[in-house]
């Protein structure tokens, strides 16, 4: 029995490593580790002595999925959980160790305030812009569909399995709109003005369903260099991740920053390492700022508590999934972007920067 277990468990561990290198998900540019890398050492160090390749196979549904009513398309990552005699490596390269094609029904049911229903079915769909490594790349099965989410409906996600019936179920709500109330309405630009050396923050009132708030800025700014060609680019500034004391919205929260910081970005992340390429930069002005609030639904915000490395002396941390006869993640995000200018006075502190190549502010 132990064997059995440490197996279902190591299989469990080589599907998540699967996911983590194959599955992007929408909301990983603004929450770092989503699907930790950590777990490939784990398996790397266990697959040589524990699998015990004569336990009974049992069929283990892996499910990642995030709902945003954002988004236009929305698609679910499902595989299934594999194991065979032999180098697992190479089965990772054929797509029939894990993945179910169209061997699987998958519908998404809405369900409203008023209790009415709405059963939409996913069509599969591949992509092909998996990296190489040592997954099956480039091609990646998913399953999608396009439709308009209403952020007060309740969705519930079902998977049967036609070859052996096996159902496999979560819901998850989602996380609606919000209000910013500092900066408050109305502002058209943001001062980091480095002569203010006392905290500043960001405030706002929590949404509904909203667990977990990373907040981010980013500068967008013209470069151009020599013979005369302009291109924009950017630089993020993430700030500090704030949780909700309750899922009924109504807090009020915020993040603290120091002016500071958004220099401290500026001078490590604008000029080129490459010196000869920085060198024929002829000058960068400021263009806009956006500020971005990506919120993460409960079980999304517990998922990644969960899947973060330990840091102590307890290794082993709990599993987490709301995947009912699977496992998984299946849950909600919300993003909200408020469009800002670049005050003068930061702009001049950014021309008087040394190396930053700014202009200087007209007017």
């Amino acid at each position: 029995m132990m064997m059995h277990k440490r197996r279902l468990e190591n299989i469990h561990t080589f599907a998540m490593l699967k996911l983590s290198i194959m599955f992007r998900l929408p909301v990983l540019k603004y929450f770092y580790g989503l699907l930790p890398l950590f777990i490939c050492a784990m398996f790397i160090n266990s697959c040589t002595t524990d699998f015990d390749v004569t336990a009974e196979y049992k069929d283990i549904t892996i499910v990642y999925g995030i709902l945003s009513q954002n988004d236009t398309v929305h698609y679910i990552r499902i595989n299934k959980a594999f194991l065979g005699e032999g180098n697992a490596l190479e089965y990772a390269q054929n797509p029939d160790s894990s993945s179910y094609g169209a061997n699987i029904d998958v519908t998404l049911e809405e369900v409203t305030e008023a209790g009415g229903s709405n059963m939409m079915t996913l069509d599969t769909i591949t992509l092909s812009n998996r990296d190489s490594g040592t997954f099956y790349y480039p091609d990646n099965l998913v399953y999608t569909i396009k439709t308009a989410l209403n952020p007060k409906s309740k969705y519930n996600l079902k998977i049967r399995n036609r070859k052996n019936g096996n159902e496999v179920t979560s819901s998850t709500k989602l996380v609606q709109n919000f209000s910013i109330t500092k900066p408050t309405s109305g502002t058209k630009s943001l001062n980091f003005k480095k002569a203010t050396t006392s905290s500043q923050k960001f405030e706002w009132i929590s949404a509904v369903n909203g667990r977990l708030y990373q907040p981010v800025i980013i500068f967008y700014f013209k470069e151009t260099s020599a013979p005369g060609d302009t291109i924009l680019r950017s630089v993020e500034w993430p700030l500090s991740s704030k949780k909700s004391t309750s899922l009924d919205g109504g807090d009020n929260m915020q993040v603290d920053y120091l002016n500071a910081e958004f220099y401290n970005i500026c001078n490590s992340k604008i000029p080129y390492s490459d010196a000869s390429k920085e060198d024929a930069v002829l000058g960068r002005k400021a263009d806009h700022l956006e500020l971005i609030f990506t919120v993460a639904g409960d079980d999304l915000s517990t998922y990644l508590d969960v899947s973060e490395p330990s840091t102590g002396v307890l290794m082993e941390k709990p599993e987490y999934s709301n995947i009912t006869n699977g496992l998984g993640v299946f849950s909600a995000r919300y993003r909200k972007i408020i469009l800002y200018q670049l005050s003068t006075d930061t702009q001049l502190d950014l021309w008087n920067s040394t190396g930053l190549k700014f202009l200087k502010p007209l007017g």
